[in-house]
């Protein structure tokens, strides 16, 4: 019975998975469930099994799934902790971001985002976030504007000057594992 299960959570942990859901992945309430799970989805298995060694959370029975052939899929077990995750990042069944949650970020959190969200073009930062309302989207514009990171919204994604994206860098380097170096690359 998951729904007794209680797992602490470090302030590392909460990184991870608010880094995540702001990088696309989501926490799912189900219908006839007490308690949400994560689902996170990505290109590399190899990225999603490092961030699931974070989290050391139970996952579900069959957790990894490939859908479309270009995405991995892992889903956790239900458990109490995701219900309040779910509370801080979703409104009515939509996700949202609010300024409060952008201000508790630290290093790990942004590179997490970053890692599943990101990519570098022309030496421009490029952050989809395709999956927010345009209210969310403008907060996390402010956000960024609000830390010096000089941005402008272009369709689903926030795009950062030539000199934010390096600050961004330098702050979330050291937290890129080496297998995903490829994303501090700067593609044509």
């Amino acid at each position: 019975m998951t729904y007794r299960i209680d797992y602490p959570v470090t302030d590392w942990q909460r990184q991870v998975i608010i880094g995540t859901v702001l990088g696309g992945s989501s926490i799912i309430k189900p219908k006839k469930g007490r308690n949400c799970y994560l689902s996170m989805r990505g290109k590399s298995a190899h990225w999603l099994e490092c961030k699931t060694q974070e989290l050391h959370f139970p996952r579900a029975q069959n957790p990894y799934y490939v859908e479309n052939r270009r995405y991995f899929r892992w889903h956790s077990a239900c458990l109490p902790l995701f219900n309040e995750f779910h509370k801080l990042l979703y409104d009515n069944g939509k996700r949202k971001v609010d300024i409060e949650v952008l201000n508790g970020l630290r290093d790990i959190g942004l590179a997490v985002w970053f890692l599943d969200a990101g990519s570098i073009r022309v030496n421009k930062l490029y952050m989809s976030v395709s999956w927010f309302a345009d209210e969310s989207i403008a907060t996390i514009c402010r956000y960024f504007q609000e830390i010096d990171l000089d941005n402008e919204i272009v369709g689903k994604s926030i795009v950062f000057s030539e000199l934010s994206t390096k600050r961004f860098l330098r702050v979330v380097v050291d937290f890129v594992p080496k297998f995903m170096f490829y994303k501090l690359e700067s593609k044509k």
